[in-house]
């Protein structure tokens, strides 16, 4: 009397969540390794700076114009 047939039911929204799910997980594992890495690329240039300054290889200017450069 009040079955469910198998065409009571409709798409509905699950094939959108079959595929947008995994592709929001995807898009934000690939936005969690660029910030990842990019911090890791200005770390390392800062890095660079202050052992170019502690071995005397540039100057205090040069040093703290270079420092601001990369906090920019």
């Amino acid at each position: 009397m009040y079955g469910y047939g198998m065409h009571d039911y409709g798409f509905g929204l699950g094939p959108l969540f079959m595929w947008a799910i995994p592709l929001l997980i995807l898009i934000g594992l690939v936005v969690l390794l660029v910030k990842l890495l990019d911090g890791r690329k200005s770390r390392s240039a800062r890095e660079i700076l202050d052992q170019a300054y502690a071995r005397g290889e540039i100057g205090q200017e040069e040093y703290q114009r270079k420092r601001e450069d990369l906090e920019h």
